[in-house]
């Protein structure tokens, strides 16, 4: 039995969705067609073997493709640390499109970890694996950010005061994982709960309105591959989704996607898979392309 008024809400919300037209992919990040669809968009591999140098405070690590469980998926390997010169090791693939107020779009990607796994991280928000309409201006909007055992969602939307401010940060927030024990005002929010499986594919999909406003709306849904039910973890309704320099206003033309490996130094190397990373119009059209 779902727990609350708003869990059953998002229950509905999934049927409703799941039922209906099949709907469009946009964007499809799948690697068959190695990273010819990224390229395409003006983006691509941010990673040391793809010629992205290391560059003070960002150590690049490097990517590569892998089958994993009978899924083609990439690799994202970080190194160990080269603090103080690197405190951050980063390597990701980044996507390009225009922003589109008003718009709902629905984004499903897969992670892998083995037996055993840990991010090893300096920071407190583990690994970051997506970052969806990235502006430059202090992390993302929406964040998801990978964990030993489980997956949170982080936010930091609405106007923002810039990562070159002494005092950077944006109205709305949440990090269930900030070492003070504050979520902030939006309060804690799991993509996937603990206890996360490790040594599993495990299959998001988030439905996201775009909005500077309070017309805002972010759901998320979780399975581990092979299952068939889908359990809803994130209901949030009635706040921004994106975000802007409150020095600037409101709203930069173009936004970022980014999936990959992001963390702050650690003493060991560590390696995240991902796959099948797809932008579309319903539910269903991205679900029904996920193994």
């Amino acid at each position: 039995m779902l727990a609350s008024t708003a869990a059953l809400a998002l229950a509905l919300s999934y049927c409703a969705t799941a039922a209906g037209p099949s709907g469009t992919v946009l964007f499809d990040g799948a690697f068959d067609h190695g990273l010819t669809r990224w390229r395409a968009t003006n983006g691509g591999p941010q990673c040391a073997n793809y010629g992205t140098p290391s560059k003070p405070p960002r150590l690049r690590g490097t990517f590569s493709f892998a089958r994993v469980k009978g899924v083609l998926a990439g690799r994202f390997e970080l190194p160990a640390a080269r603090p103080p010169t690197y405190p951050l090791e980063a390597c990701e693939l980044i996507t390009r499109r225009a922003l589109k107020l008003g718009t709902t779009g629905y984004y499903g990607y897969m992670f892998y970890v083995p037996q055993g796994w840990t991010t090893d991280a300096s920071q407190f928000w583990g690994i970051t694996t997506a970052q969806f309409h990235f502006q430059n201006i202090w992390a993302a909007p929406i964040v998801f950010e990978l964990h030993d055992d489980h997956m949170t969602l982080a936010l930091e939307t609405g106007a923002c005061r810039s990562y070159l401010t002494a005092a950077p940060g944006c109205t709305w927030r949440s990090n269930a994982d900030n070492p003070n024990g504050r979520p902030g005002n939006l309060g804690a929010r799991y993509a996937v709960p603990r206890p996360m499986r490790l040594g599993v594919w495990h299959e998001i999909v988030m439905r996201v309105h775009w909005a500077a406003d309070r017309s805002g709306e972010i759901q998320v849904w979780h399975r581990v591959a092979g299952t068939a039910h889908w359990t809803p973890t994130v209901s949030l309704r009635g706040y921004p989704t994106i975000q802007w320099d409150i020095a600037k206003g409101c709203c930069y033309r173009t936004v970022y996607d980014k999936i990959g490996a992001y963390r702050g130094a650690g003493a060991g190397p560590v390696s995240v898979w991902l796959a099948d990373y797809r932008i579309g119009t319903s539910f269903a059209a991205v679900a029904a392309m996920m193994p």
